[in-house]
């Protein structure tokens, strides 16, 4: 018992675990791990002063009681059941927030519990506005994909002025001027939108001077421009674009059909294809990676030689 006391890390996933009790004997315990089990409930009788993290992803809770883990920064609660996280606001400490894919309904979630985090994960629930957002200055990475947004704060870049990723796939976004002079910026993820004016966009490109990473895919303007992106299911079509962003043999899969894609695209589209590509490294310097895969330096050089041509005349008869 003498050693279990003294027991920081506790991995109990994927155990088909129902119910768990007196966690909270485990007096130096700093990270619980209980993802993919099926626990409805989960509490302690006392505070949990050590914790640091938390992951309670893939159960089936339907609540969470969290002021007795007063340490937390780490917090994962995907694909539950949750509508209410009770006691949000005694996490002083918290700077990781995921809940993604909640099965139970709308998710009630005050922003203004979320201010002082670094890193919210929220795709796959029905958010539908970011109003009110304010003075989210900690605030690197958000991933709102697939949460029925139709439109963005207004000037994002002050009251979210140090955000390097942006996640906002498979929402309704048309109006991105919002977008303008996130400096901090490196990767921004569109794809699924319904952004029919590339021009306006274009226009929003050249004021994020560190993007490297930009997908627009499967909107109005670039739907002809490359293949479909595969999905397991039309309701995980958000979660399948991610692996496209993180693992190698995915990427390898997606330039393989790319290719055989554009080898077979009608004159005008594979110029306009081309053209909206040079734009993007035009107004885009440091760009690394766009639309699926790694750009090849050769591509941007020759990019770089043919802008001389009215890109936008091009563009626009799309």
């Amino acid at each position: 018992m003498c050693l279990m006391r003294r027991l920081e890390l506790l991995d109990l996933s994927e155990n088909k675990i129902e119910l768990i009790e007196n966690v909270e004997r485990l007096i130096a315990l700093k990270a619980l791990n209980l993802d993919h089990n099926l626990l409805r409930s989960f509490s302690v009788t006392t505070n949990m002063p050590q914790l640091t993290c938390l992951r309670v992803c893939y159960n089936k809770l339907s609540e969470l009681d969290v002021s007795s883990f007063p340490s937390l920064r780490l917090l994962w609660v995907d694909e539950n059941r949750l509508k209410e996280i009770k006691r949000f606001e005694t996490l002083a400490f918290l700077e990781t927030f995921s809940a993604r894919d909640q099965k139970g309904g709308q998710m009630y979630l005050s922003l203004k519990h979320l201010r002082d985090f670094k890193h919210i994960y929220l795709s796959g629930n029905p958010i539908k506005t970011l109003e009110p957002i304010i003075d989210f200055y900690k605030l690197e990475y958000l991933e709102l994909a697939a949460a029925q947004i139709k439109e963005l704060p207004h000037k994002l870049n002050h009251v979210c002025p140090s955000i390097i990723v942006l996640i906002l796939s498979y929402n309704e976004l048309r109006d991105l001027t919002s977008l303008r002079k996130m400096k901090r910026l490196r990767r921004l993820f569109l794809e699924g939108n319904r952004i029919y004016d590339y021009m306006a966009f274009s226009e929003v490109l050249k004021t994020l001077p560190k993007l490297k990473y930009l997908d627009t895919r499967n909107n109005p303007f670039s739907s002809n421009f490359y293949p479909t992106i595969p999905a397991v299911a039309s309701s995980l079509v958000h979660q399948n674009s991610y692996a496209m962003h993180r693992v190698p043999e995915e990427e390898m899969e997606w330039d393989r059909r790319d290719e055989d894609f554009k080898q077979n695209l009608e004159d005008q589209w594979f110029v306009k294809r081309c053209f909206y590509r040079y734009d993007v490294f035009r107004r885009c310097p440091n760009i690394e990676w766009l639309d699926g895969s790694s750009i090849d330096p050769k591509e941007k050089e020759l990019g770089s030689n043919l802008l001389n041509v009215d890109t936008a005349k091009i563009l626009k008869s799309a």
